[in-house]
C-alpha cells in the first residue's frame, strides 16, 4: 500500500491535520469578529471531534496494522472528511511533500519551540506567585494576631489599615495565579496534543518567522504553505 495514499496512516494524519488549519483559521477569525457562539461551538464539538481521531492515528501501532488491512474503515472516513471540508487527495499529498521537505526545519519546529519557552515562563511566574501569596497569607496572620492582642480602640484601627491592603493585594495575586494557571493549562494541552504546532509544518522556519513578523516571504519556485 503506498504510503501517500488515503489507505495509509501517513495520509490520514495529513489530512486530520489540513482540518486543523481550517478550524485554526476559523478560531482566529470568530476570535477576531468576537462570535462567542461560534467559538463555544469549535471549542466543545469541532475541535473535540477531530482530537479523538488525531489521537488514534498517533498510535504508532496503527503504522503496522495496515499491512493487515485493518485501515480500510478509516480510510473511507477519512474521504468523507476531505470531502466535507473541500479538500482533495492532491492537495494533501502535495502538503506531505512539504511536511517532508521541511522536515527538522519547518515552523511546526518554530511553534513547539515557542510554547515549550512561553509554558516555562508562565511555570515560573506561577512560582513567584505562588511565594508572594505565602508571604502575604503570612503577613495577615501576623496582623491578624496583633489586633486579636491589641487593647486600645487606636492601635485596631491602625492594624486594620495595614490588613486592608494586604487583604486586597492577596485577592489579587490569587485571580493572577488562576489566570497564569489557564494559560499554563492552555499551552500544555496545546504541546501535548501536538496538532497545534504540527500545522505548521509543511511551512519552512523561516517563512512563518517571517509572516509572524509582518514581513513579506521570499519568492521561491515551491510554495511553502
Amino acid at each position: 500500500m503506498k504510503n501517500d495514499g488515503p489507505g495509509s496512516v501517513a495520509f490520514a494524519r495529513e489530512a486530520i491535520l489540513q482540518v486543523f488549519s481550517i478550524i485554526d483559521k476559523k478560531y482566529h477569525d470568530y476570535t477576531r469578529e468576537e462570535d462567542t457562539d461560534a467559538l463555544e461551538r469549535l471549542k466543545t464539538e469541532v475541535i473535540p471531534k477531530y482530537e479523538k481521531i488525531w489521537l488514534a492515528l498517533a498510535d504508532e501501532a496503527l503504522d503496522a496494522q495496515v499491512d493487515e488491512g485493518a485501515f480500510g474503515t478509516v480510510a473511507t472516513h477519512i474521504g468523507a472528511i476531505l470531502q466535507a471540508h473541500g479538500l482533495t487527495e492532491d492537495f494533501v499529498r502535495a502538503r506531505m511533500a512539504l511536511r517532508e521537505n521541511h522536515r527538522n526545519r519547518s515552523g511546526a519546529e518554530v511553534m513547539k519551540k515557542l510554547f515549550q519557552t512561553q509554558a516555562e515562563k508562565l511555570a515560573e511566574k506561577k512560582a513567584r506567585l505562588l511565594g508572594a501569596a505565602a508571604l502575604l497569607l503570612t503577613r495577615e496572620e501576623e496582623l491578624n494576631k496583633r489586633f486579636a492582642d491589641a487593647i486600645q480602640e487606636e492601635t485596631q484601627m491602625k492594624i486594620l489599615e495595614q490588613l486592608s491592603p494586604v487583604r486586597r493585594r492577596y485577592l489579587e495575586t490569587e485571580r493572577e495565579i488562576l489566570e497564569t494557571e489557564d494559560k499554563l493549562k492552555e499551552l500544555r494541552n496545546k504541546l501535548e496534543k501536538k496538532w497545534y504546532y504540527e500545522i505548521f509544518g509543511t511551512m519552512a522556519a523561516d517563512a512563518l518567522r517571517l509572516k509572524a513578523a509582518g514581513k513579506p516571504e521570499k519568492k521561491s519556485k515551491q510554495n511553502t504553505q
